[in-house]
């Protein structure tokens, strides 16, 4: 089903009061509380929600809902666990150390996700740069690499690519774009550097002395949420491509098919178009506490268009359930 461009209208609001509110300095301190920004999210949700389900009825929110609670559910395992992870250590502040650094967060945000591979670094990397007085540029790029373009080459570096593997695309297909991945990080890596050895070579003596002193070795803390992580990750490949086409869909009073908790008769096989027989498939849709049901006509290319918005079915397969 699709909707016109200024559906996306409430969206591009509410990020842009998120840009901009918390800099306007009219705004700045209503936009602090949270009352405020609750508003702000009930004012432009309610009006979609209620639209959504005027044009579509509860289906398209039911599968966004279930989308959602897979979203949130792999980005808190690899928040939790990566909390329990810490890495302690001061090690010298230099522009090589610190590329070391981010180039690892880059390698370790497409695993264990980019708000997993933020959260183990900057604790480390801050600990690192205490001393010096310019380190700004620092938590700037460790955004920039880690916590962005780091996360491409699987769907557990960024849950929307998390989304697309349960929507069927394979989850090897990211490992694909690692030319463009190593092109950018190489690039964000040498800027980083270059940047660096200009603001550390900006440090004043006593500054670079007290590094060179305040050095520990780095430790790792919480080595059991490794075993977490490899957990999360198996678990995450044990999930058939698609996971989220194998809810059952059912067609709404538009035409357009979306998922429910319906199974019906000649759901386990797929009969029409691909073998011209005459089935009958019929199930419940309730509504109002009314019910409907549908009939197939037999298959033939010419009415196959015609009737297959009205299958109700249950597979992997993206071509029988639209």
């Amino acid at each position: 089903m699709t909707y016109p461009w200024w559906s996306l209208l409430p969206f591009v609001a509410m990020l842009a009061c998120i840009a901009l509110l918390p800099i306007i300095p009219k705004t700045s301190h209503w936009w602090e509380k949270e009352c405020s920004q609750l508003s702000v999210a009930l004012a432009l949700g309610v009006p979609t929600t209620v639209w959504m389900f005027m044009r579509a009825g509860t289906g398209p929110l039911i599968a966004t809902g279930v989308e959602y609670v897979q979203f949130i559910a792999l980005l808190f395992a690899l928040f939790v666990v990566s909390g329990g992870i810490h890495l302690a250590g001061d090690i010298q502040a230099t522009p090589r150390n610190n590329t070391i650094f981010l180039a690892i967060g880059g390698l370790l945000a497409s695993f264990i996700g980019t708000t997993g591979a933020a959260m183990l670094l900057i604790r480390p990397l801050l600990e690192t740069n205490k001393e010096r007085k310019h380190r700004v540029h620092t938590v700037l790029f460790t955004i920039f690499i880690v916590a962005n373009c780091g996360g491409i080459l699987t769907p557990l570096g960024d849950p929307p690519l998390f989304l697309g593997y349960l929507h069927g695309v394979p989850f090897s297909w990211t490992f694909a774009l690692w030319k463009e991945w190593l092109f950018t990080l190489a690039l964000l890596l040498l800027t980083y550097y270059s940047i660096d050895r200009v603001r550390y070579a900006s440090e004043d003596t006593a500054s670079i002395e007290s590094d060179d002193r305040d050095v520990q070795p780095l430790r790792l803390h919480g080595k059991i949420n490794l075993l977490f992580f490899a957990i999360i990750i198996c678990l995450s490949l044990s999930l058939p491509p698609g996971m989220a086409r194998l809810s059952p869909r059912v067609t709404s009073s538009r035409g357009s098919t979306w998922c429910r908790g319906v199974r019906s008769s000649c759901s386990r096989s797929r009969a029409c178009p691909t073998s011209c027989r005459t089935r009958r498939c019929a199930s419940r849709r309730t509504r109002s506490r009314g019910a409907r049901s549908w009939r197939l006509r037999p298959c033939s290319s010419a009415s196959s268009r015609r009737w297959r918005p009205r299958c109700v079915t249950w597979s992997r397969s993206p071509r029988l359930c639209r």
